[in-house]
């Protein structure tokens, strides 16, 4: 049966078709760099890790890769003697802000994406170090 009144933009607009085992390509509008850090990650895990519903995630994550590599390299770059001037801390401190910042956004989409070591941790799978003594099922307080 056919929906009912006129059809939005969004539905009007082709979603290319994903095949199952399908790497997603770097959409059109990203920079070379942002490019290469997508097929970077992209390649690193399961071909249908990235479903379309994450591509976006994807896109902000590989433009603050370049962001934060852009702050960093201005930051070692940042003369040590422009820090005696109030005019100089106030522009390295900026820098520094700026490059926090970025280093927040881009945790915050790592984990969201399960990228991250924390994200995919499972207490059942943990390695405490305290199977390796043969000490799993001893606690502390029964021996």
């Amino acid at each position: 049966m056919a929906t009912r009144g006129r059809k939005s933009a969004a539905s009007k607009e082709a979603v290319p078709a994903m095949l199952p085992g399908q790497r997603p390509r770097p959409p059109a509008g990203l920079t070379a760099k942002q490019k290469r850090e997508w097929g970077a990650v992209v390649n690193r895990l399961p071909a249908d890790w990235f479903t379309r519903e994450t591509h976006a995630l994807l896109v902000q994550y590989v433009r603050h890769v370049e962001r934060a590599d852009i702050l960093a390299k201005a930051i070692d770059k940042f003369p040590p003697a422009d820090l005696e001037t109030e005019d100089g801390v106030e522009r390295y401190d900026k820098l520094t802000k700026m490059a926090e910042r970025e280093g927040r956004a881009l945790s915050s989409l790592a984990t969201r994406m399960r990228l991250t070591q924390q994200s995919r941790y499972n207490a059942k799978n943990a390695n405490t170090g305290a199977e390796k003594a043969g000490t799993a099922s001893t606690k502390p307080w029964e021996s």
